[in-house]
């Protein structure tokens, strides 16, 4: 049996490669942003699955897609490192949305969690006991 090859690629028009071309870029700048999954629609993951929906087997959106929890790992730890505990928060939600069974998932979690009891406790020890509640 032969498959017909060409009815199965999709030609694109110059209008959807110039549509494409510009969600990839408005992907990459989400990226940089750490936009990874929110804004709705404005994120890198919408805007690479809205060029996966002109073109299926575009390269550039499924690598990015395939990226994108790696990325969420960085920003984790870069929030991690800097005490910004809530932005870690997000970026763990985030690899764990886009790679449930990310490895790494439940180590992350303890970190928080840990970092989470040791910024209480250095604040009831400050007598900031309402912060602590609060951390």
């Amino acid at each position: 049996e032969r498959i017909d090859i060409q009815s199965k690629t999709k030609i694109l028009t110059i209008t959807e490669m110039q549509r494409i071309d510009r969600l990839i870029a408005e992907a990459e700048r989400a990226v940089a942003a750490g936009n990874l999954i929110e804004p709705v629609a404005e994120n890198a993951h919408d805007k690479y699955r809205s060029v996966l929906a002109i073109d299926r087997n575009n390269a550039r959106a499924k690598a990015g897609i395939a990226a994108l929890p790696g990325k969420a790992r960085i920003l984790f730890d870069q929030a991690m490192a800097g005490g910004r505990l809530n932005a870690a928060y997000e970026y763990l939600d985030t690899v764990l949305f886009l790679a449930p069974n990310e490895p790494t998932g439940p180590d992350m979690r303890t970190r928080l969690a840990v970092a989470y009891v040791e910024q209480a406790r250095e604040k009831l020890a400050a007598g900031q006991a309402e912060a602590a509640r609060t951390a």
